[in-house]
């Protein structure tokens, strides 16, 4: 009844309620010998640590629960444990040598027939790939999770799967395809009064607006989405809006969000997370980036960027850390400095398939004397980003947005 309970607990928000009813549960079980059981509360308790943000922990008991459900000889719920632990692991910026790891498990859990199971751990492993910058590889593994979701109509992954490709079809400059694959998540958002991926979807919605040109679009968005984890204070999810709002900053969105950002990190901070270092910063250099600034707080940022505990979004954290170098270079009177690392950036931008951060990359280089080849190339992936759009008014507004070469 405890486990129960708990599980109950954690659905409706009530953290502390439901780490002591599956403690009291793993007890039980354990008393009981009943180790099954046992490894199933171990999981549940790591699902509580995961949803505080508290993503060592977290780890830890699915690797008990793992374990333990190996001895048992439960084979499939070990599966899942350590499926759950990279979501753990992912979270906090563990992300290398975490997509072999997962195509293992994925293997196992094959053989066992677990196909919902399998479509599930795909999920995970695009956003692995996603965090280490190969964005390719990351969509070819989401499409494939994404069939089987749909037709086993599981909806418990379905919503941050569909919300994972828009995001990759926004980063790959695929706007529309972007917009359908949110409207569609969305519905599934509110099926199931998910406000974990409510926040999600407002803040991909606020990037793919703003890199529209539709500033009024982009800062309702961003406004719903801070209102969002504001009502909801135990989302751990709602960390990654400073990073989310930082980054659409650097695309025109206004640096007013940013105040809304840093109360809600205060906020946290009595939480016991395991690191509000890296949005802080994120939020203080694009405040510094919007308000032309001093350097100081870019170059802490881009420090910030490249550490270690980047998370989910690795790869594009990164890029936006080298962007906010660069201009710290630049304010610095270094331009030699300034665009080399843009340079660098924009060839990880390129790697990496990442459309916006390249454009970005190409718009600063573009101000440099003797930069004709980077202008040039600024306006052919702009022109093509544009004729991607099927409206021909958001045609035109984009065209407005991206028209000049200067940041």
């Amino acid at each position: 009844a405890r486990y129960v309970l708990g599980a109950i607990a954690k659905v409706r928000g009530d953290l502390d309620r439901a780490e002591a009813c599956c403690r009291e549960a793993d007890r039980e079980f354990e008393a009981c010998n009943l180790q099954g059981m046992h490894a199933s509360a171990l999981d549940q308790l790591g699902s509580v640590f995961l949803r505080r943000g508290r993503w060592r922990e977290a780890e830890a008991l699915y690797a008990d629960a793992t374990r333990i459900a190996s001895v048992a000889g439960r084979r499939t719920d070990a599966a899942v444990s350590e499926v759950n632990g990279a979501v753990a692991a992912l979270a906090r910026g563990a992300v290398d040598g975490l997509d072999a790891r997962l195509e293992n498990t994925m293997r196992r859990l094959a053989l066992d027939a677990a196909v919902v199971q399998v479509a599930h751990a795909g999920v995970i492993l695009a956003q692995v790939r996603y965090a280490l910058g190969d964005l390719a590889s990351s969509r070819s593994a989401l499409e494939g999770a994404l069939e089987t979701l749909r037709r086993h109509h599981y909806l418990v992954a379905l919503a941050s799967a569909t919300l994972h490709c828009a995001e990759l079809c926004a980063a790959t400059g695929d706007l529309d395809a972007a917009r359908r694959d949110l409207a569609a998540a969305e519905k599934l958002v509110k099926l199931r009064e998910d406000s974990h991926n409510r926040l999600l979807a407002a803040l991909v919605r606020t990037l793919v607006a703003r890199l529209l040109g539709d500033a009024a679009g982009a800062e309702r968005a961003a406004a719903e989405a801070t209102a969002t984890a504001r009502e909801h204070p135990d989302l751990p999810n709602r960390r990654t809006l400073g990073c989310y709002l930082a980054e659409a900053v650097l695309y025109g969105l206004p640096p007013r969000f940013l105040d809304e950002a840093d109360r809600l990190l205060r906020d946290d901070d009595a939480a016991g997370a395991d690191s509000l270092a890296l949005p802080r910063q994120a939020v203080a250099g694009a405040r510094a980036f919007a308000r032309r600034g001093a350097p100081e707080p870019l170059e802490h940022a881009a420090r910030a960027c490249e550490g270690a505990g980047v998370g989910e979004r690795r790869a594009v954290v990164r890029l936006f850390g080298r962007r906010l170098a660069a201009e710290a270079c630049l304010r610095l009177g270094e331009e030699h400095a300034a665009a080399k690392e843009a340079e660098q950036g924009l060839q990880a931008a390129a790697a990496a398939g990442h459309a916006w951060l390249e454009l970005h990359f190409l718009r600063f280089l573009a101000r440099f004397p003797g930069a004709g080849e980077r202008r040039a190339r600024y306006e052919e992936l702009r022109g093509r980003l544009a004729a991607r759009l099927e409206d021909p008014g958001e045609r035109r507004r984009f065209e407005e947005c991206w028209a000049t070469t200067r940041s």
